[in-house]
């Protein structure tokens, strides 16, 4: 296990050079939140901001509240795919106003105290974005 995020951050910034010049295929920026690192396009759906005030509900409502908002706000079709169901019944507390969608998600995920990651994968197939979820052990 990698003690110095700073290396993580190095190598996944390299990582990411490399792939945007030998693929072009968009490009991506790293963020850190809360000792987490998120690697995601630029311009992302959940870059978008959004309002939520939730109290002691079920964090897969709270997860399908963030969606539904930046949903509606780029009328994107975003699901819930692959979720760990036992921990996304755990109750949180949620309050943002104007943030991040993915600042949001990662804090709400956080209040489960399991070590999660999450994915936003878009199927051309169905025209919809899923949400998955995934315990890392």
């Amino acid at each position: 296990m990698v003690q110095d995020s700073s290396v993580v951050y190095s190598s996944l910034t390299e990582i990411l050079a490399a792939f945007e010049e030998k693929n072009g295929a968009g490009t991506f920026h790293i963020r850190a939140s809360d000792g987490v690192l998120h690697v995601a396009p630029t311009n992302a759906l959940l870059d978008h901001p959004i309002t939520v005030q939730s109290e002691n509900v079920p964090l897969l409502q709270v997860g399908r509240l963030i969606l539904d908002q930046v949903s509606a706000s780029t009328h994107q079709s975003i699901k819930v795919g692959t979720i760990p169901l036992n921990i996304m019944k755990t109750p949180v507390t949620v309050r943002a106003k104007n943030e991040r969608a993915a600042d949001v998600l990662v804090r709400a995920l956080s209040m489960s105290r399991q070590r999660l990651s999450w994915r936003l994968l878009y199927d051309y197939g169905y025209q919809s974005f899923y949400f998955n979820v995934h315990v890392v052990k």
